[in-house]
Parts: structure tokens; sequence; C-alpha cells
């Protein structure tokens, strides 16, 4: 009985450049009016809460960040051998911190680049805290390269 009537079509389009129409079954039921500035000033006001939520913590004032290049060396000297060509980027930069598997906290992780000659590598290192000292709890390398020859 009421079958006609969930049957309307509902088509919403810019009318004008700003104007946005609704029309059910060609009839115009309503007409929205947007103002330019309000609707520039909540878009900008959207995309700078994004950014900021999203900007990650500056890993330079980390407590780990020094004992994170001082080791960065020695996993590539250990891995590699001494070799002058070892160099360490001097950027420390602070990713998603990891669960702790024991207990109910968290690590902290640290990711650093080396390079060796031309070789990349992706270091990340996992920190505790004891005492309000840095412990190396975890340490990875990865190697950037093109398996594909």
């Amino acid at each position: 009985m009421h079958g006609a009537r969930i049957k309307t079509f509902i088509r919403a389009f810019f009318c004008d450049s700003l104007n946005l129409c609704i029309f059910t079954r060609n009839y115009l039921t309503h007409q929205f009016y947007f103002n330019s500035k309000t609707v520039m000033k909540t878009f900008a006001a959207l995309i700078s809460f994004c950014l900021l939520s999203i900007q990650p913590a500056n890993a330079a004032e980390h407590p780990c960040a020094s004992p994170s290049l001082v080791q960065t060396k020695r996993l590539l000297e250990f891995h590699f051998g001494a070799d002058e060509r070892i160099s360490v980027d001097q950027n420390v930069e602070a990713v998603s911190p990891i669960k702790n598997p024991v207990e109910n906290d968290t690590y902290d992780v640290l990711q650093v680049c080396g390079y060796i000659y031309k070789s990349k590598y992706r270091m990340r290192f996992i920190y505790g805290f004891a005492g309000g000292e840095c412990v190396l709890m975890g340490q990875e390398i990865l190697e950037y390269t093109n398996l594909c020859y």
C-alpha cells in the first residue's frame, strides 16, 4: 500500500556553483544556499585539524635519539665490518610504539637510516625505559633494494 510512496526518487545536484537543490519526482522540495566564505573557512579548519592531528612527535627531543645514532653505526659495522664508507643519517624518526609482550606498557621505536657506499639501510631500535634511562630491547635492519634485476 505504501510501496508507491517509498519508491520516490531523490536527486541532488548543484544548481549553481554553491547552491544545492534536491528534487523529488521532478518537484523542487528543498534548496540549500551555501556561503562561499563559510564553506572555505570550514574546509580550511578541517584541513588544518587533520594536519595537526597526524603530525608525528618530534624525535629529536626523544631521550633515546642520541643513543640510537650511535647504535646505528655499531649495527652496520656488526653486519658488514668496519668500512670507511659507512654514513649515518642524523634524522631520527619516532614511529608507532609497539606493545610489550609481557606487561601492559609499550616500547618506543626509533627509525634511522644508514648508508654503505650506494646501499641504504633502515634500522629500527626498540627502547624501553628503566629508571629514566633508555634500555635497548631490540633492533632490526632492512636493506632497501630491488630484487628484480
